[in-house]
């Protein structure tokens, strides 16, 4: 049996999904700052329309000087970069516009300890792309749990940069209450923890994520 040191995009899903089973993911969890941040600027345009709360969080991203290139993305070493552009895709992308806050506010962080996941020829057959590789990180924010997928176009020139296609929520926060027989006590106190990082194992997050007590 071959050596599963990666994701890649000939593997077989047996392959991918034996080889996730064994990769842990780092919770990030938010601080009572940041959060008390986001949700004020999330209060002030909730109730605007979708163009406006757009602009408003280009400029926010632009504030934040996060539209830039990034190394060494998640577990490889691939380069790419975020632009305007890559920024509004996400925001259409997104679940809702409270997780993509609080996703940009700690974007670092969240393309530091991200995942792949995922890695597939262009749909479109686009001749400009080789591959697409997908990652997700986790937020944790007062024990609501938000996943982050991040999409990456690698592209066959050199000359070019690659780019974070988008940065999306992809699921909408889900809290947890109180801890069901169902949930693991490994789940419970990754969610629990006082750490800025908690650290848990992608089939046990995955088997949750999809859990109906969450």
């Amino acid at each position: 049996m071959k050596e599963l040191s990666k994701i890649t995009h000939d593997m077989s899903e047996h392959e991918r999904a034996d080889y996730l089973s064994n990769l842990k993911i780092k919770i990030i969890k938010i601080t009572n700052t940041a959060d008390k941040t986001i949700s004020k600027i999330f209060q002030s345009i909730k109730n605007n329309s979708l163009s406006y709360q757009q602009k408003y969080i280009v400029l926010f991203a632009k504030q934040m000087n996060i539209l830039k290139e990034y190394k060494n993305i998640g577990n490889t070493n691939i380069t790419a970069s975020f632009s305007t552009t890559n920024l509004r895709e996400s925001i259409h992308k997104s679940a809702e516009i409270y997780g993509l806050l609080h996703t940009l506010f700690n974007l670092e962080k969240v393309i530091k300890y991200s995942i792949k996941i995922e890695e597939h020829k262009d749909i479109n057959n686009d001749p400009n792309i080789k591959l697409i590789h997908e990652f997700i990180s986790i937020l944790n924010i007062y024990k609501n749990l938000l996943m982050v997928k991040i999409t990456i176009k690698e592209l066959y020139s050199s000359s070019e940069n690659n780019t974070i296609y988008s940065v999306s929520s992809l699921e909408a926060i889900k809290k947890i209450e109180n801890a069901s027989h169902s949930m693991s006590e490994q789940f419970v106190q990754a969610l629990s923890a006082d750490a800025p990082l908690s650290t848990i194992n992608l089939t046990l997050l995955f088997k949750h994520v999809n859990s109906p007590d969450i």
